[in-house]
């Protein structure tokens, strides 16, 4: 069948043509941000939301506790708080897909998820 998880769907780090990706969990994740990846293509903009919403990059993701201090710098994608980590990254998508920086750092600083 046709849909997320389907293998005939392709990978989620590619554009593919059509709609869906091939990781069940991962296409429903980008699904809910951007319902465009399901209901029309899985274009570029699905792709570049799959490191934000389905983990990669030097972690696992937004909580994973190697991924450094929220309020720091720290060079990889993600930092260990969970909650800010998301947050920061709804806000700025780079710091998920690229590094956290001093940029988002500062917006932890600011960010009420990321109070302790």
């Amino acid at each position: 069948g046709d849909g997320c998880g389907a293998e005939s769907a392709g990978a989620c780090d590619q554009a593919n043509g059509s709609p869906y990706c091939s990781d069940g969990k991962c296409c429903e994740s980008v699904c809910a941000s951007d319902p465009y990846c399901c209901e029309t293509e899985w274009d570029e903009l699905c792709v570049d939301a799959v490191p934000n919403l389905c983990g990669g990059g030097g972690s696992d993701g937004c909580g994973d506790p190697g991924a450094g201090d929220c309020e720091q710098a720290n060079g990889t994608p993600y930092c260990s708080n969970a909650s800010c980590c998301e947050a920061v990254c709804a806000a700025d998508a780079y710091c998920c897909n690229t590094e956290w920086d001093q940029v988002c750092a500062d917006a932890a600083a600011s960010e009420g998820d990321c109070q302790n």
